[in-house]
């Protein structure tokens, strides 16, 4: 990791899918997440299914989620449009 040329740490779906039920899992994504702080990573979770999985890993310090709780993949001229929405919802907030 230290001689790597990358700015992020991605943690597969596998470890996010149960991470709320399986301490093993739970282990795993937490460790992760400390490791890329201790690189200057920043971290991305994918499989992000539901708000208490998106809950527990920003409360973990993760900074991205990707996952269809935040959005199912899209065509680029409506990710466009979808992505223009998230920025007005992040100014009214």
């Amino acid at each position: 990791l230290k001689k790597l040329p990358v700015h992020e740490l991605k943690i597969d779906r596998s470890f996010v899918t149960d991470l709320l039920t399986n301490k093993e899992d739970l282990a795993i994504v937490e460790a992760s997440i400390a490791i890329a702080k201790q690189f200057n990573l920043r971290t991305v979770a994918e499989g992000i299914e539901d708000e208490q999985t998106l809950t527990q890993l920003k409360s973990m310090g993760c900074d991205i989620a990707q996952g269809y709780h935040i959005q199912r993949p899209l065509p680029a001229d409506k990710f466009e449009e979808w992505l223009a929405q998230q920025k007005v919802a992040q100014l009214m907030n």
